[in-house]
């Protein structure tokens, strides 16, 4: 049988619920600060935080100018006079419950990050989620959660850590999304949701102590951000295309933004210098082609200082991986909020906001899951307009594009130097005989402005290359011609396994006075200390076998490579097509495939080598 407060009428025109009352005047207790000495921090900028498109990343970072806890609690009001009107009451259910005042101490990231993802959030993300997909549901089922965060056996940082809002996963939960009766045309929304918006809106979390305290309240105006790209010195970037930014959602807080900004009418002409100052991108040589490496990381003899820039940086790629808006700085004692402006590249900020002395924090935390829910759907809905308009009248314009694209493509072929085919000997001598590897990302929201250095820690494994003499440690910070290294350009990731992700990518480098291309290669990626130990392991392996001489049925290995800057290992080796999963699914081998598979695992054993993961997938 339903309870009182399942049946109740939790607010109508007449007035408010004491339930809904007691939502909107939650607040977080005073905690006392018991967080260990332990929690050190550590560098937050990954390998991907510096790839991103020039045309996406941060220039500026501002401040609202209003108060932010204020705005959001008018918009709370707003949006449940807006429901109340059209749907005339709001009813409370069976997972609409207040959150409870726990006193349990917070200490490290992941402990602040639990506290807010399993009280406040589990009852204020429902109300999007009620008032803009399903109105009718009794239950207060919810599409939307923010996750709490939890650590795995290879995080290190307790410091700082990451989560997000996420819309509920069409297959992973299944069930809990067909007991909403979502209709095809939302269910498919819901899909595309998933896999666009992987996180709706960022939230980075900070340990509860001084230090994370003092993170949050730096985070402050810059005017000039300093966007960190790789230290690679060089002349690169003449040829990066610039990709079209997705649109902002034009009313809702921008709206706000905009007034207020006219409000305090033209500021003073500036100088025309550049809007940004990108922190290490070195000026470019005097020699063409020359480039210098940053130097090998060394092991860390001093603890990392923080930097609330790195921070902000980092927050700021999730936000573009994900295509989100809305950016949440919190540490238990602080919160910011922050608002991504695609169109000018700038971070608007919010005041320091303390959830123990906003006395209608739950109310202000509803109208941020509201406002976040309904920055999202405008765009999704000027997304899909944009698509239908390039669809109609893509027809129109199609001879004058392929005329365009035409000339475009006579353009570039004519520009680009002479491109050859690579033999098996110009290849493996071309990869294996260079010691450091300039990589670089190209898909998605990647385009890297400067590539990172990578430089050689094992030697190639390919036949005519095995024997040569290769020195265990390669010095950095040296200058290489174009004669001495390698230019790898990464695809999107076509598999994620157990020790990290797998890019297609494609090499370019000179090799006398030709300039040599090859698009058939793969690289292993492994960012954790554990993944490392795995793939330096299975390198060993093709090491050996390269070395008894057994090279039928296996990928060439070009060598082992790793990030100057971050540590990430590298294996370089060849891609060897789509996998038997892939291609026969679940039929039955031929008896020539069978014959093929049983030499190819005769030659492993032969060499002393047990596969002990035979699986379509893995041939």
């Amino acid at each position: 049988m339903p309870s009182r407060s399942e049946l109740a009428i939790l607010a109508d025109r007449t007035g408010i619920h004491p339930d809904l009352e007691r939502l909107f005047n939650y607040s977080y207790p005073v905690f006392k600060d018991r967080t260990s000495t332990k929690v050190l921090p550590l560098p937050p900028l990954k390998f991907h935080d510096r790839h991103i498109e020039p045309s996406l990343i941060l220039k500026s970072v501002k401040s609202l100018g209003f108060s932010m806890a204020q705005y959001l609690c008018k918009f709370c009001d707003d949006e449940l006079m807006a429901f109340i009107r059209k749907e005339r009451r709001l009813r409370g259910g069976r997972y609409f419950v207040a959150p409870a005042r726990h006193d349990n101490p917070l200490t490290d990231a992941y402990a602040v990050g639990d506290y807010y993802a399993s009280n406040l959030s589990e009852s204020t993300t429902r109300f999007p989620s009620k008032f803009y997909y399903h109105p009718s549901e009794p239950d207060w089922n919810s599409l939307f959660y923010v996750k709490a965060p939890r650590q795995g056996p290879e995080e290190k940082d307790r410091f700082r850590t990451g989560t997000g809002l996420s819309m509920l996963h069409w297959e992973g939960h299944a069930d809990t999304i067909n007991e909403l009766s979502l209709d095809e045309e939302m269910t498919q929304e819901v899909r595309r949701i998933n896999e666009k918006h992987p996180n709706i809106a960022i939230y980075e979390m900070f340990a509860f102590c001084p230090l994370g305290t003092k993170m949050v309240r730096k985070m402050g105006p810059v005017s000039r951000f300093k966007w960190e790209n790789s230290r690679t010195v060089g002349s690169f970037g003449n040829d990066l295309s610039t990709r079209a930014c997705p649109p902002d959602a034009k009313t809702g807080l921008w709206s706000k933004i905009a007034v207020e900004s006219l409000s305090k009418g033209p500021k003073r002409q500036q100088s025309k210098k550049s809007p940004i100052s990108l922190k290490a991108v070195p000026k470019p040589t005097r020699n063409k082609g020359i480039v210098r490496d940053p130097g090998r990381r060394g092991p860390r003899t001093m603890w990392y200082h923080p930097e609330p820039s790195h921070y902000l940086q980092h927050a700021w790629c999730r936000a573009v991986e994900n295509d989100a808006t809305f950016i949440i700085l919190h540490c238990g004692k602080y919160e910011r909020i922050g608002f991504r402006h695609r169109e000018t590249q700038t971070l608007y900020l919010s005041e320091l906001i303390d959830p123990s002395v906003v006395p209608t924090y739950g109310k202000m935390e509803i109208g941020l899951q509201l406002l976040i829910v309904k920055d999202l759907l405008e765009r999704r809905a000027t997304s899909k307009k944009e698509e239908e308009g390039r669809t109609s009248s893509g027809k129109k314009r199609s001879a004058e594009g392929n005329e365009s694209r035409g000339r475009n493509k006579r353009q570039r072929t004519e520009k680009r130097p002479e491109v050859a085919i690579p033999s098996a000997e110009v290849l493996e001598s071309g990869l294996g005989s260079r010691d450091i590897a300039l990589f670089r990302l190209e898909y998605q929201s990647f385009n890297s402005p400067v590539p990172s250095s990578f430089l050689r820690v094992e030697p190639s494994c390919a036949p005519s290359m095995k024997d040569r003499p290769f020195s265990q440690t390669v010095k950095g910070r040296q200058k290489y011609n174009p004669s001495e290294y390698f230019t790898l350009t990464l695809d999107e990731p076509f598999a994620n396994g157990a020790i990290g992700t797998v890019h297609r990518a494609s090499a370019k480098f000179e090799f006398g006075s030709t300039t040599v291309e090859y698009p058939g290669l793969a690289v292993k990626l492994a960012f954790q200390e554990e993944h490392q130990e795995q793939l330096r392991k299975e390198y060993k392996i093709y090491q050996h076998m390269a070395k008894v001489g057994y090279t039928a049925n296996i990928l060439r290995v070009h060598g082992l490579f790793q990030d100057c800057e971050t540590g990430l290992l590298a294996m370089i080796m060849d891609y060897g097509g789509p996998t038997l999963g892939r291609t026969k699914g679940y039929q039955s081998f031929t008896e020539k495939e069978q014959n093929a598979l049983w030499d190819a695992l005769q030659g492993l054993h032969d060499a002393n080598v047990l596969h002990g993961d035979i699986k379509s997938n893995n041939i």
